[in-house]
């Protein structure tokens, strides 16, 4: 077998550009932010093995010293042991997780974004954007919160529950604390200040904070393990989360692909993700199913409305028809009962009793005209209805099933036939090392 493999260096006009920004151009923030973050990378090297299982490495090599400088600590973060895999259960769908994110990095990079979007739409404004976020949660985010973030971070995928009303996934969310007491505190005070009804079980001697909603698989928790804060959409994830570490059910390490020596998972990384693709795809399959039947039951109601729509209208045409013929007899009476009223007042005979019939006719049209004007909103609201029937672009629902079988269907019938795909990320000296794993049935 002989390897894919393939290197290349960094143009040397693009490093020069990462160095001397064209000062003559329009400013381009964005695309400055980005050659920055790729200012010292030298070059790219790529190799692959089609073999099975599939293997791709692709290795960025840098100058550390030509780094911009508040990238250099996280390109010199030192691979580790992943120790939150003990807590993951074994047959989660998607898992990743990745240490030396520096949170205070992020957290500036962030405030540099919002006070140039700010200053971009009032250049004249003092004031601090992020000075209502911290009236609003009540905490100090850079004294309180940043200083027990740690570096590693993760989330994942265990399940998707389609047996419901709707797909709901089963998602989680990690991050290492630096203490996780006063960890426990802010996420109290936090609850507190949104007057969310937070609620204990203490499961199997963990506590499982939750939040009761009104849709019923999506309950809401987090707990802290080994000072990791994990949050979940599940309370019985989190259930199930506390015994994988409490060892009463396998973790994701005792995974026979996970573990295999030959992709690293286990080694000391800076990064891994892991996909069950088959069973995923399969999970993902019902979901698409689920949106099939709902979207062909939302158009069937819209069918139904449109058709009721455009009978509603057709009949109130029909009674502005009459409408118009009522009036024009009504006004033809009142124009004959004034000739009456004249011609008596002439002979000099007494008018009152033509008069009663003509107020009498006069109420009429009024009280028709009235309605005649109502039904002329009313039509010009079905007009517009109607119209946005007629210019609505949605896919017919009768259509959307073979468009999916003959289009999504396959494309998930291949990914399925993936078992798993894996990465690791490693930071060596002057080097990022990714390699990827796929295995096909």
């Amino acid at each position: 077998r002989n390897p894919v493999r393939l290197v290349a260096a960094v143009p040397a006009k693009i490093k020069a550009m990462m160095k001397q920004p064209d000062t003559t151009a329009a400013p381009a923030p964005d695309m400055g932010r980005v050659f920055e973050s790729l200012k010292g990378f030298k070059s790219i090297g790529y190799s692959a093995d089609y073999a099975r299982p599939v293997k791709m490495k692709a290795d960025f090599y840098f100058s550390k010293d030509e780094l911009a400088e508040d990238l250099r600590d996280i390109y010199s973060c030192a691979p580790k042991e992943n120790r939150s895999a003990r807590f993951i259960p074994q047959d989660v769908l998607v898992y990743q997780w990745a240490d030396c994110y520096d949170m205070n990095y992020y957290w500036s990079q962030f405030k540099k974004e919002l006070e140039a979007a700010v200053t971009e739409q009032s250049p004249s404004s003092t004031a601090d954007p992020l000075g209502g976020m911290g009236n609003l949660l009540k905490i100090d985010v850079e004294k309180e919160i940043l200083p027990v973030l740690g570096k590693e971070q993760g989330w994942g995928v265990a399940d998707i529950e389609l047996e419901g009303d709707f797909p709901v996934p089963k998602i989680f969310l990690f991050i290492k604390v630096t203490d996780a007491g006063k960890a426990a505190q802010i996420m109290a005070k936090l609850t507190d200040e949104a007057a969310i009804l937070v609620q204990t079980e203490d499961y199997k001697g963990m506590s499982l904070k939750y939040i009761s909603t009104p849709i019923g698989p999506v309950v809401p928790g987090y707990m802290l393990i080994d000072d990791y804060l994990i949050l979940s959409s599940s309370r019985e994830l989190l259930r199930s989360i506390a015994d994988t570490a409490a060892e009463a059910s396998p973790a994701v390490s005792a995974d026979p692909v996970y573990s295999n020596a030959q992709f690293g998972l286990t080694a000391p990384n800076n990064g891994v993700f892991f996909v069950r693709m088959s069973a995923a795809v399969e999970k993902l399959r019902g979901a698409v199913d689920w949106a099939v039947r709902w979207y062909g039951a939302k158009a069937r109601e819209m069918q139904a409305y449109r058709a009721g729509s455009e009978k509603r209208l057709a009949d109130l045409r029909e009674e502005v028809k009459f409408l118009d013929i009522e009036l024009g007899k009504l006004k033809a009476e009142l124009n004959n009962l004034e000739k009456q009223k004249t011609e008596i007042a002439g002979q000099g005979g007494d008018t009152l009793e033509v008069q009663s019939k003509i107020s009498q006719v006069r109420a009429d049209i009024a009280l028709k005209e009235k309605t005649a004007s109502m039904n002329k909103e009313k039509e010009n609201e079905l007009v517009m209805v109607v119209k946005e029937f007629e210019t609505d672009k949605n896919i017919d629902a009768d259509i959307l099933p073979e468009l999916v079988r003959e289009g999504v269907y396959p494309i998930l019938r291949a990914l399925a036939s993936i078992e798993y795909v894996a990465a690791r990320i490693v930071f060596g000296d002057g080097v990022v090392e990714s390699a990827g794993f796929l295995q096909a049935q």
